[in-house]
């Protein structure tokens, strides 16, 4: 499934939508690949924490 930016950007104004699963999946992976040794539990966390 290919999303473009006009599609996340409708995504992340609906309250419990897939953006925040999205968005935590891609900061996992990419923050991943840099070598952070964050879990994707830790990661949800610390962004719900920053609201």
């Amino acid at each position: 499934m290919k999303i473009d930016s006009r599609k996340m950007k409708y995504l992340s104004k609906i309250t419990n939508s897939l953006y925040e699963d999205l968005k935590i999946e891609f900061l996992y992976h990419s923050n991943h690949l840099e070598g952070s040794t964050f879990s994707k539990e830790q990661l949800e966390k610390l962004l719900m924490e920053k609201k």
